[in-house]
């Protein structure tokens, strides 16, 4: 490994076995010569040989063959390797082969490959990092793909998986920036969230109607009945995402750097969020439902346009990572509901100056420290953010362990409306944490926020209902405090 003095290597007749990676990223190899006894010749070796042209084997080896420089086994039913320094762009696998061996030809340079039909399995990395291939023909034979397979073959432009493959494994077809059309056969069941991780160009998934477990609804990937949103596509472009009714779980890394989506609408009903969800979204703001449960950790990391965030009522359990690197986060609302709060949480939101924290018993607030004793779940964010309380909390807070000395903190929080009011001519009500506003007159209804700027400014008629669309938090109307949970 690493010699990159050495050009050519014969394996003694003796040995049996050359282990992973002892043979592996030296720069001047050009051949590999096997010798009688070999038995065993494990993957990644060869691999970072840039120069490698040819494997070659004893002609009485009993487990290699080698033709024109490349290795199989000696019936020729797995091809184990194709030296990544072959010159030639085109190549054309053996009808024998029935199994491509891991890594068999990472990195090369071909351009076309012909894949036989009655191939069976692309095993792990089999195909990673061949940028010049210019696309792939998988047979209806095959049964099995690996994960990394197609990883980093970045020209590739469309993909179909055959019939038989069950399942689609971690970075399966990652970062395939070419990609622009994936079909999906019949039979994938499991579909890993990793597998077309980075697929920039990415615009449609296309599931066969035959399949039992999938789905796709304008090009994203669903679970068969509507109620999973797998995958959205990376290059996907929509003013406005929203999400059907059906929908009751959003899956791990979902919207995972979807970048071209600028506002999202998620349903009532929604009860899971899984981790990396939203990862490195561009959104400025997004409503999480409150009826969603389960939120995973990193679910909105890197939504560096977000600028405030309001934590579900029915979320107990603030994962690590949730809200991490939100550049742009200046408000932030927690519930009374939330039970803890991991390390991290919302750590480097530098921006972040508004915190309003409607938890009544906070030393019963499971706040996670590392292993230092560091508690980090607000580490980074403004050294003078404003903290609003329940009122009469003031020293609980103060005194709790992770409180930072610059923080400032009012005890201004009450019950505020929970149903309807009436204020002159104005009926005011919330349902499910929305505003509704009527009038018996024609007015104009102006919200203030707590710090005495005007939110919105709304033109009512006379006998009009008006449904108004703010984050959670506290605001003014004709001099009453309004709280949006």
């Amino acid at each position: 490994q690493d010699c990159d003095n050495l050009a050519s290597i014969s394996i003694p007749e003796l040995c049996k076995e050359v282990e992973s990676s002892a043979i592996y990223n030296c720069k001047n190899l050009s051949s590999i010569h096997i010798g009688k006894s070999l038995e065993k010749f494990e993957s990644m070796n060869g691999n970072l040989c840039p120069v490698l042209k040819a494997i070659t084997a004893d002609a009485s080896n009993t487990n290699f063959a080698s033709v024109n420089g490349v290795l199989y086994s000696k019936d020729m039913s797995v091809l184990y390797k194709y030296p990544s320094g072959k010159t030639e762009s085109s190549f054309e696998i053996p009808s024998s082969v029935k199994n491509i061996d891991d890594y068999a030809f990472s990195n090369t340079s071909l351009e076309n490959i012909t894949l036989p039909n009655g191939l069976e399995a692309i095993n792990t990395g089999a195909f990673d990092r061949c940028k010049s291939l210019l696309s792939v023909e998988i047979p209806q034979t095959i049964k099995e793909i690996g994960m990394f397979a197609f990883q980093n073959c970045a020209k590739i432009t469309n993909v179909v998986i055959p019939d038989k493959v069950k399942e689609l494994k971690s970075f399966a077809f990652g970062y395939c920036v070419n990609l622009r059309d994936v079909n999906i056969g019949a039979s994938v069941g499991e579909i890993d969230g990793s597998a077309f991780s980075g697929c920039a160009s990415l615009q449609s998934f296309i599931v066969s109607k035959d399949n039992n477990v999938y789905t796709a609804e304008g090009g994203i990937l669903y679970s068969k009945d509507l109620t999973r949103l797998i995958r959205c596509p990376l290059a996907l472009y929509s003013d406005e995402m929203i999400l059907g009714d059906e929908v009751l779980v959003i899956e791990s890394n979902a919207f995972q750097n979807c970048k071209n989506i600028k506002k999202f609408k998620l349903p009532e009903g929604l009860r899971e969020i899984g981790s990396s969800a939203f990862d490195r979204c561009t959104m400025e703001a997004i409503a999480v439902p409150n009826t969603v449960e389960k939120i995973g950790m990193f679910a909105f990391q890197n939504c560096t346009n977000l600028k405030n965030f309001s934590i579900p009522n029915a979320t107990e359990e603030i994962p690590t990572f949730m809200l991490a690197y939100c550049d742009s986060l200046e408000y932030l609302f927690i519930h009374s509901n939330v039970k803890s709060i991991d390390s991290y949480a919302f750590s480097r939101a530098k921006k972040l100056n508004t915190i309003e924290c409607w938890i009544d018993n906070v030393n019963d607030l499971d706040m996670t420290a590392g292993y230092n004793g560091e508690y980090t779940a607000f580490k980074d964010i403004k050294e003078d953010c404003t903290w609003h309380v329940p009122e009469g909390c003031t020293e609980a807070y103060k005194s709790q362990p992770w409180w930072v000395s610059t923080w400032r903190i009012i005890d201004d929080l009450t019950t505020g409306i929970d149903n309807i009011t009436t204020l002159g001519a104005l009926t005011i009500e919330i349902v499910n944490g929305n505003l509704l506003i009527s009038s018996d007159k024609s007015t104009v209804i102006r919200i203030y926020g707590t710090d005495g700027t005007i939110k919105k400014s709304v033109a009512l008629g006379q006998g009009e209902t008006v449904q108004i669309d703010l984050p959670r938090g506290i605001y003014i109307i004709g001099g009453k405090k309004i709280v949006l949970r």
